[in-house]
């Protein structure tokens, strides 16, 4: 019998995808999050805020891997509220790797990470880059990093963080407008509305579809040994500008609801960090090579899946 994994911030949008893999394959699994799904097996699950300071030995005593998901992904609400966006993205790992240093063995640890922590760099981002974070998410998403590395280090923890792009796919829980984009813009088309675009929408992205930042975070769980003590860019390997990626919406939903769906474009809002504004092209090849991970879904078929997805939960709803 495998020994149980814990994933913080189970109920999001990355996280119920996870829980649903690990759960398929048969893992034992111990499940945190603020409000856990009403209609699931209450008794995997632990409601908990990671703000406040909890007891990680009760919550990992025989765990041999934490996926931890759990984080505030708000760089508008981390500058407005820095002391809170630190609470919930560096607290809680520093709190781990001190009951970890108790453990006989070291506690494999999986972090869910951003590509935006390599700040406003020109052209490819790679893993060799300086970091520049501009934002505090980003400033407390690298020291996260940091902590995890150093410790690995020690010999505490063995540790991987997954810079991801911008995840896309099938979830009712996006945690936040970046992370949700597209589900965002997909249902505003279903329901006959305008879709928006910041400026000209010349910014591109690297869309890494749900299924495969999954995948990658599992691969990273089986390598862990071989990528352990560092970070890693995580993304598709093909950028769209958001102008491309929103009309795509607008002519998938409207060919399937026989209506135009209109597209217009608006300032950006006033105080938008400029992290937001970035174009983004990734080189992931360096996690790609020690774990084995590719993406298999492109843009378009991811883009399908997401809205079928969409139309038959709301089918569902009627």
């Amino acid at each position: 019998m495998p020994l149980p994994c814990l994933i913080t911030g189970a109920s999001g949008f990355i996280g119920t995808q996870l829980v649903s893999r690990l759960r398929a394959a048969g893992r034992p699994v111990r499940l945190v999050a603020r409000t856990p799904p009403p209609d699931d097996d209450r008794s995997q699950w632990t409601s908990l805020d990671l703000s406040y300071a909890i007891d990680w030995s009760t919550l990992l005593e025989g765990v041999e891997t934490v996926f931890h998901l759990a984080a505030q992904t708000s760089a508008q609400h981390s500058i407005r509220d820095p002391a809170a966006s630190r609470r919930i993205n560096v607290d809680p790992v520093r709190q781990l790797i001190q009951w970890a240093r108790t453990r006989s063995q070291p506690l494999r640890v999986i972090l869910s990470s951003t590509e935006t922590v390599a700040g406003l760099h020109q052209g490819v981002l790679h893993d060799g880059l300086v970091d520049a974070p501009s934002t505090p998410y980003d400033v407390h998403k690298r020291e996260a990093e940091v902590l995890l590395s150093e410790a690995h280090a020690r010999g505490w923890v063995r540790a991987a963080s997954l810079r991801l792009t911008t995840v896309y796919g099938p979830s009712h829980r996006p945690r936040a407008p970046e992370r949700g984009v597209i589900g965002i813009m997909i249902e505003r088309a279903l329901a006959g509305q305008p879709l928006t675009i910041y400026g000209s929408g010349a910014p591109l992205r690297d869309f890494l579809y749900l299924d495969d930042a999954v995948e990658a975070l599992l691969a990273a769980e089986r390598h862990v040994e071989t990528l352990a003590g560092d970070h890693y860019l995580v993304g598709a390997g093909r950028s769209l500008s958001l102008h491309s990626a929103i009309t795509q919406v607008a002519a998938l939903v409207g060919a399937e609801l026989g209506r135009e769906i209109s597209v217009t474009h608006v300032p950006p809002p006033p105080g938008l960090p400029a992290i937001d504004g970035r174009s983004v092209r990734v080189d992931a090849e360096r996690f790609r090579v020690r774990s084995g991970w590719r993406p298999e879904v492109d843009f378009d078929l991811g883009l399908e899946r997401t809205l079928r997805w969409h139309m038959a939960k709301r089918r569902e709803q009627q």
